[in-house]
């Protein structure tokens, strides 16, 4: 039965005869020789019993339809190992490892020749799943995976200096012209993706950032957006990270990465970046691709008398034009346009009078200041928004502006503080959620406490908090059911109220 498992597996070529030799179900193997087993793929966390508990497991044959093969359980019943042979020709095909009696990876033989072509991880483990054309042990592209895993392989990429790693993270030249992008936006990007790939080699071998011991452990950004068919000559909707950063674990302390722009690419995420704050005083700039200096669509500006209507005609003018500015500079020339740009945007404000154009010109002040600024682009923009906010304050027809000016202070002070070299993550992380209670108590019926809330809940949940983390979910479902962040924070509110818990099955 075993024969054929894996040719690529370096435990196959130590096992007994029956591992070794042979592709059929003709003989029965010992739970010592299916333990032999491992994974093709590297730091896969699964169960493997003791030494002294291996009289106790158990291995039986197993049907289901066509499917025949072996499954191997611990002492008390738990699931370890299945190893299937999937289309009956009498050679296993699927490799299933167990953590907890949940299976948490497989190798997959697809095409039925006896070796591995393609890597699961499944349950507890993540979503991703990785195909090897050549069977050669090394994944050659994903055909799935999560941001969240994304940004956690970009990690992985730096720390083994693996260029080959990072390259299959990028969007293929096919794959950036499918996301239906004007003719200019998509050279862009691919010019952007085509620097991250020529550059990213010689990053990783200067970098001391990140050594061996660097363990991803948290994902840095906000909620997706999405850039809508019919805007700027965008054909089909293209769902988007901007500015995202990862938190990295070295030797106890943390560290933060910046990933910059993901784009979704059918199951997979895609990076355009070449990751930041890896060498020596350079800041963690999770620059975005969509978001960071976006061309400014105009309120409209019909019925102002004719003086008026000039003066706002030439600020539109001297915005546009900055917001072209930006997408060719960089650093200290990039903070004075960034500036500029707030400049005009005021001046908007106050040209617009009471009008409704307003409150508009107020939010894309709000929006683009705090995105310059997580972007590491404008490093005097919180002070900005915080200065909008006492002086909105002061005027009772915009204070109702107050919230969504001073949430996105908040956010821009945060990743602000997250950039310094020498952050201190735990108290950075701890003045944050302080923020976000505060926000919540003195603006519990916002639109933005939900965003706050969900961030709150997360931060819980990753201290092991789960009740103050199911309270913050909860709030959201109830308080807040037609928020964008709702649908989430349901599902995560009953995932944590589900462990422990018996799952009820239809059919």
């Amino acid at each position: 039965m075993f024969g054929k498992l894996r040719n690529l597996a370096a435990a196959a070529a130590t096992a007994a005869p029956l591992l070794a030799g042979t592709s059929t179900f003709a003989a029965k193997p010992t739970v010592d020789q299916a333990l032999k087993l491992s994974p093709v793929q590297d730091a896969i966390d699964f169960d493997t019993p003791a030494a002294a508990d291996l009289e106790k497991c158990t291995i039986v044959g197993e049907n289901a339809g066509k499917a025949t093969g072996w499954i191997v359980r611990d002492p008390d019943g738990q699931l370890l190992r299945r190893f299937m042979d999937s289309n009956g020709d009498n050679k296993v095909d699927l490799w299933c490892y167990f953590k907890n009696g949940i299976e948490i990876y497989r190798d997959v033989d697809a095409d039925y020749n006896g070796k591995a072509d393609q890597y699961r991880w499944l349950g507890t483990a993540g979503t991703r799943w990785g195909l090897d054309k050549d069977e050669d042990g090394n994944i050659d592209s994903w055909k799935r995976i999560s941001a969240e895993e994304t940004t956690a392989e970009v990690v992985a990429a730096v720390r083994d200096k693996d260029a080959d790693r990072f390259q299959r993270l990028l969007p293929t030249t096919a794959e950036i012209e499918s996301l239906g992008l004007d003719s200019a936006r998509e050279k862009q990007l691919a010019a952007r993706v085509k620097q991250a790939a020529e550059g990213f080699a010689s990053i990783a071998q200067k970098q001391k950032a990140l050594d061996k011991s660097a363990k991803w452990v948290h994902f840095g950004g906000s909620q997706p957006g999405i850039i809508p068919a019919g805007a700027d000559e965008v054909t089909k909707d293209i769902l988007v990270y901007d500015n995202v950063s990862a938190v990295v674990e070295l030797s106890g302390q943390h560290k933060q990465i910046g990933i910059g722009t993901l784009i979704s690419v059918g199951e997979t995420w895609r990076v355009v970046d070449l990751p930041t704050n890896l060498l020596e005083n350079e800041i963690a700039s999770a620059g975005g691709f969509f978001f960071n200096n976006p061309l400014t669509q105009a309120p409209e500006v019909a019925g102002v008398p004719g003086d008026m209507d000039e003066k706002l005609q030439k600020l539109i003018a001297r915005l546009e034009e900055v917001d072209k500015q930006l997408l060719q500079t960089s650093g200290e020339q990039q903070a004075k346009l960034n500036d500029d740009r707030a400049d005009v945007i005021e001046a908007l404000i106050e040209a617009a009078g009471e009008s409704e154009e307003r409150a508009v010109w107020i939010r894309q002040y709000a929006d683009t200041v705090s995105a310059a600024t997580q972007t590491g682009g404008f490093p005097d923009g919180v002070k900005r928004l915080r200065a909008l906010a006492a002086k909105l304050d002061k005027n009772s027809s915009d204070r109702e502006q107050v919230p969504y000016v001073e949430f996105r202070a908040m956010t821009a002070d945060y990743a602000l503080q997250m950039q310094q070299p020498s952050a201190n993550f735990v108290q950075v992380q701890q003045q944050w959620l302080e923020n976000l209670a505060d926000f919540v108590k003195k603006y519990p019926g916002e639109d933005d406490a939900a965003e706050a809330h969900l961030q709150l809940g997360i931060a819980y949940e990753f201290a092991g908090q789960e009740k103050d983390a199911i309270a913050s979910y909860g709030t959201i479902v109830s308080k807040f059911p037609d928020a964008v962040v709702a649908k989430k924070a349901a599902g995560a509110k009953r995932r944590l109220e589900s462990v422990g818990q018996p799952l009820a099955f239809e059919g």
